[in-house]
């Protein structure tokens, strides 16, 4: 496998369904330093797998809360990604855009906040496809890219004229139900949901003018 023109598309089935979730005001985006999973040590947004049974934007908010205890306002749908990676392993990621969140974000053991200016955005930092299609998101444009990656090196990609299709492509392998989520997962969810009463569910937010988690 060595372009997409190598993958078959139309018979194309994520392994994975995951998300990503941008807050853009004043002009700053809010980032987090991945601590685990996928893209440890990066900068990215926050997001994650989508839980069985469970929508793209009820991920995407969930993902936020656990990630930054923060709730995002109004958020809305942005675009999509398709990922293929040379050893086989895939994932569709459902983009979101959110206007603000409820409260300052804040460490976990999961992320670190930052804040950076959109004209500042850290991506050398990032994974290399963010360059591509976070502009756009910034914009306010809608996008849906397909990449391809050996480990976390992109070796092609195309962003599609036409917007992302409506339907959500089933996995070609289970989620993890949520009696495999780790004790402290449980544990920070259960707390959330007493907190605010929504389903499922540091370090100083980066400062980009002094410094520079598919």
């Amino acid at each position: 496998m060595q372009s997409l023109s190598d993958i078959d598309w139309d018979n194309w089935r994520p392994v994975d369904l995951a998300t990503l979730l941008f807050v853009v005001r004043d002009e700053q985006v809010l980032l987090i330093r991945k601590k685990r999973g996928l893209g440890a040590g990066k900068i990215n947004g926050p997001g994650g797998r989508l839980e069985p049974g469970e929508s793209p934007l009820d991920c995407a908010v969930r993902e936020t809360e656990e990630e930054l205890v923060t709730t995002p306002t109004s958020p809305v749908a942005s675009g999509e990604l398709q990922f293929q990676f040379v050893d086989g392993y895939s994932i569709h990621v459902h983009v979101f855009r959110a206007g603000d969140c409820d409260r300052e974000p804040r460490e976990t053991a999961e992320a670190i906040p930052i804040w950076a200016r959109v004209d500042a955005v850290p991506y050398d930092e990032m994974w290399a496809d963010d360059r591509i299609w976070l502009p756009l998101l910034l914009r306010e444009e809608p996008f849906h890219g397909r990449f391809l990656f050996d480990d976390d090196l992109m070796v092609d990609h195309e962003m599609l004229p036409h917007p992302p299709r409506a339907a959500v492509p089933e996995p070609t392998v289970s989620k993890r139900t949520a009696s495999e989520r780790t004790a402290s997962e449980r544990a920070a969810s259960g707390r959330e949901r007493l907190a605010t009463g929504r389903r499922g569910m540091s370090e100083t937010p980066f400062d980009s003018s002094r410094e520079q988690q598919r």
